[in-house]
């Protein structure tokens, strides 16, 4: 089990369309670590994708801090994952792991589509239970043209995500 070292003011919540614009910023200083300051063209350029994508999803659920400020979200269109990230600050204490445990066991996600090039995030699901279901296909992935890989979740019941 992780342990969150921050102070957060509940678990994981619904996060209301008037407030999906401020996950933006919480999707940019993801990007925007992950990347480390290259490639900053293509991370503004990627916004506006991720901005449509936002006005476009059937659910959005965060962990906002004491203050009320969102620190992770995971974005979800019908069954697929869409988006699903946490600032800098906040990762390695289980939070993602927790988004993806409340999209797989109460919203009833049960894919996502990553670039192949992302070898971090292809383990982070693989870890907790996804596995790639057939060859690699061509797509756009935040409004890029993209090699992308389909991984689908493998139902376990009464199996958490974390033990895996």
């Amino acid at each position: 089990m992780f342990a969150v070292t921050h102070t957060l003011a509940s678990p994981i919540r619904p996060v209301p369309a008037s407030e999906h614009a401020e996950l933006v910023h919480v999707w940019e200083k993801s990007e925007f670590e992950l990347l480390s300051g290259h490639g900053m063209a293509a991370l503004y350029g990627c916004a506006h994708a991720v901005r449509r994508q936002l006005l476009e999803v059937s659910s959005v659920q965060a962990y906002y801090t004491a203050r009320g400020r969102p620190v992770a979200f995971v974005a979800l269109a019908e069954a697929q994952v869409v988006l699903l990230d946490v600032l800098p600050d906040y990762r390695n204490q289980g939070l993602g792991t927790a988004l993806l445990e409340c999209a797989v066991g109460r919203l009833q996600a049960s894919f996502v589509e990553l670039p192949e090039a992302w070898p971090a995030a292809l383990a982070f699901y693989r870890g907790r239970g996804f596995r790639r279901v057939g060859p690699s296909f061509q797509g756009l992935f935040r409004g890029r043209p993209q090699t992308l890989l389909r991984l689908e979740h493998t139902h376990e019941p009464g199996r958490s995500l974390r033990s895996r």
